[in-house]
């Protein structure tokens, strides 16, 4: 698996730690990664089966080109409620996410 310094992957590092993978039989090794795009050749050629915490534009657009065949397996970036909600200024134009048609 390729996986970020984040706080979004640690569970994935305490499992490897603590041996939870080993427990279900699952050889499981980490490579650190700083950005997703980084994970992508590891994923094309075989190297990589997981990219834990990926940022999901750079993998969509790949998606999106043919360059990468896809599957999310699970959202990993909700460590805490709102931690991705979308914040404006009390007098923007933006009101709903609705808005966000098109920018």
């Amino acid at each position: 698996m390729a996986a970020f310094p984040l706080t979004d992957s640690a569970a994935l590092y305490l499992a490897r730690d603590r041996g939870l993978f080993a427990k279900e039989g699952l050889d499981v090794r980490s490579r650190p990664v700083q950005q997703s795009v980084q994970a992508l050749p590891g994923l094309l050629k075989g190297q990589v089966d997981v990219v834990a915490s990926a940022n999901y534009v750079t993998c969509l657009q790949a998606y999106e080109k043919g360059t990468l065949d896809l599957c999310i397996l699970a959202e990993g970036g909700r460590i805490a409620r709102h931690m991705t909600d979308v914040l404006v200024a009390k007098d923007s134009a933006l009101k709903s996410p609705a808005d966000l048609a098109g920018k």
